[in-house]
């Protein structure tokens, strides 16, 4: 099962990365956001979701877990 994992690195900054079964990284954040809020925002560009509409990490939390187990 593919896994999206949201997390703070070592400089206490939110990322994100997605990885399949084998343990394999697919895709992650690239770099740390110091806000969460703007975390949401660049997963929202990376995935095609719209801003507003009551985006969030929450929301996005949800939208995972349809399909994929979510690790924290």
């Amino acid at each position: 099962m593919i896994a999206l994992t949201l997390y703070r690195d070592k400089k206490n900054e939110f990322r994100w990365r997605i990885v399949a079964e084998n343990g394999r990284i697919l895709a992650d954040s690239g770099e740390g956001y110091k806000r969460r809020a703007a975390m949401a925002r660049a997963m929202a560009q990376v995935f095609g979701w719209r801003m507003g509409d009551g985006f969030s990490v929450a929301r996005a939390v949800e939208y995972w877990r349809q399909d994929i187990l979510l690790e924290d």
